[in-house]
């Protein structure tokens, strides 16, 4: 391919293979990763009739190179995604515009194969028991968070002209969430593992799984099969992803351990070994989801979420595999989509009303705010706004539906603009809102210690009270909605939320949580009279009652539960807990009574 052509996917699914001079000798309609055209069977054909790259081409590439990198990092210092540096070069650079790339069909390829590897890596990151542990809740925000936006853009897009089939496919370019870009917000943030954090992974999880299914549909019904052929791939899609759960809970956890204890496998070969075991499953999943009629990303998803619970193999990813990834990543977002968008069209006024139009989809993403827990205008606009990114699998299905022809040039131009849009600006406002709360976080703090220390200050005998503080600790097995079952019980009991975390690990979840009782004050010091410290005592005693049997009837094997009083102006103000059955009473965290059960 000369630099005089633009070969945009779309362009190349309309072609066959050049013989030198231009001509064609075979065409084709749908160019993926497992329908090539055919080489011409005679002797004529070998590798010398391909030109060997030249001086300048290699230059080229690395300027290419070099630029993408140092855009990705002008966007991230912009507190933007790199992505959108990265867009933005493949835009300028590639075939619609100033056309600077060698060869810009290969480096297209390396991007499909950089958004293989994205595609295992989101199945390896499925965490089967967070999905548990935040239960019905992760599935609302998923299912509404694709459902919703997808009905508002099929409307949008049927109220401008355009058939069924173009509408569908903006309907379902606008459903998917980027887990990338709302994961790197919240880790920086520090609240991934608060319970709206985790639902929002969880939700984003579940997402991807819902994009795979409807881009296997598109694929469907782009290739014009009838409704019979149309539930082939999306029944098939449904089965392997029950067949891959099935593996990854009960026969991958007892096969990966074989590996590991194996002398021959195991040792310093394991994660090799089970890397190799990954790639495999990979080349057999993703050939029988594209021969069954589903998407063959599906299969490379299907491959990683076999082997999520091993976490020596996530050890060995990042070790091995998560550097390559990056660096395809950057030509999958410049090349593979970059090169696809028609710049030129950007300057068309019908395509910018068209993109802000399709912008308003947005508002069904905005909509699953009302599933966070604890229901308050900052978790609902941080689950809204971390969930209204569109990203990755928003261009996959764009692209997909303009190879297939079911989407034209400008629809596909009005498509990608508004998906920039969402990924520009949800970020800041997920970000803002985090650092609004973080603050308010702080200051409520900082007001507890202030009159803790001024109490302090005036001494003992003061009779100046305030509402009790709590530190405590559940540690259980894993069970459906528990985290949602434990909020709903703190508040119940007229406790206010001040910071939750949950870590989870070997079957087993903890919960720890710091809390205010609206009921019960008492004076900010650590020595109370001896009716104080019984009502305390009981109070704690009641809310043992309380929280832990309640969790206790969900689980099998009991629960661990650790109350204790805090003060915050102590220096250790995370006191340390006792096992079931103990109390730590007056502990390093300035406890002044204690209790367990």
């Amino acid at each position: 391919v000369s630099n005089s052509q633009t070969p945009t996917r779309g362009h190349l699914a309309t072609m066959g293979h050049g013989n030198g001079s231009g001509a064609s000798d075979g065409s084709f309609s749908d160019l993926d990763l497992f329908d090539h055209p055919k080489l011409p069977h005679n002797n004529d054909v070998s590798l010398h009739t391909h030109a060997a790259p030249t001086f300048d081409d290699v230059i080229q590439t690395l300027l290419y190179v070099v630029i993408l990198w140092v855009a990705g990092k002008l966007a991230m210092g912009l507190k933007m995604p790199a992505l959108v540096g990265e867009v933005l070069v493949g835009m300028v650079m590639g075939p619609g515009l100033l056309n600077l790339i060698p060869h810009p069909s290969a480096v297209m390829l390396w991007g499909e194969v950089g958004l293989m590897l994205l595609v295992v890596e989101a199945g390896l990151d499925v965490d089967l028991q967070m999905l548990r542990v935040i239960g019905a809740r992760g599935v609302g925000v998923a299912v509404s968070g694709s459902v919703l936006p997808m009905g508002i853009g099929y409307g949008l897009a049927s109220s401008l002209g355009l058939n069924w089939q173009a509408a569908l496919a903006v309907g379902c370019a606008l459903a998917p969430t980027s887990m990338g870009i709302a994961l790197d917000v919240l880790k920086k943030a520090k609240v991934l593992n608060t319970p709206t954090g985790q639902l929002i992974i969880a939700a984003a999880v579940l997402d991807d799984v819902i994009a795979l299914v409807l881009l296997a549909m598109l694929q469907a019904i782009g290739r014009g099969t009838s409704m019979v052929m149309l539930l082939i791939p999306l029944g098939s899609s449904f089965a392997l992803m029950g067949l891959a759960v099935a593996m990854a809970a009960y026969v991958m956890p007892k096969l990966t351990k074989r590996i590991i204890a194996s002398p021959t496998f195991g040792g310093h070969r394991a994660e090799k070994t089970l890397l190799v075991l990954l790639m495999g499953l990979a080349a057999i999943f993703v050939p029988l989801c594209h021969h069954l009629g589903s998407s063959h990303l599906l299969g490379a998803f299907l491959a990683g979420l076999c082997l999520c619970t091993e976490p020596k193999l996530h050890h060995a990813w990042t070790k091995q595999v998560k550097r390559l990834l990056q660096w395809l990543l950057r030509l999958f977002f410049s090349a593979t989509v970059g090169f696809e968008i028609p710049v030129t069209s950007f300057s068309d006024g019908e395509v910018i009303a068209h993109a802000a139009l399709f912008s308003i989809a947005i508002v069904g993403k905005l909509a699953t705010g009302l599933w966070a827990v604890p229901c308050t205008i900052t978790d609902m606009l941080t689950v809204g706004f971390a969930m209204s990114a569109w990203g990755e699998f928003a261009f996959i299905v764009a692209t997909t539906s303009l190879e297939m022809e079911m989407l034209d040039e400008a629809t596909f131009a009005s498509l990608t603009l508004s998906v920039l849009f969402s990924v520009f600006v949800s970020p800041l406002l997920l970000r803002a809102n985090l650092s609004r709360a973080a603050k308010a976080s702080r200051k409520r703090i900082e007001e507890k210690q202030g009159g803790d220390r001024a109490h302090g200050a005036k001494g003992a005998h003061e009779s100046a009270e305030a509402a009790v503080l709590y530190h405590m600790l559940f540690k259980s097995p894993v069970a459906w909605g528990q985290s949602v079952k434990l909020l709903a019980a703190v508040r119940a009991n007229s406790l206010q939320v001040l910071d939750f975390r949950s870590a989870h690990g070997d079957h087993c979840v903890e919960h720890e949580l710091y809390v205010e009782d609206t009921k019960l004050t008492a004076p900010l010091q650590r020595t109370l009279t001896p009716e104080k410290e019984t009502q305390v005592q009981y109070r704690i005693g009641e809310l043992l009652q309380a929280l832990a049997h309640p969790l206790a009837s969900h689980v099998k094997g009991g629960v661990s539960c650790t109350i204790e009083r805090w003060l915050p102006a102590a220096e250790a103000d995370k006191p340390s807990c006792g096992d079931a059955g103990g109390g730590a009473g007056g502990g390093a965290g300035g406890g002044a009574g204690g209790g367990g059960g």
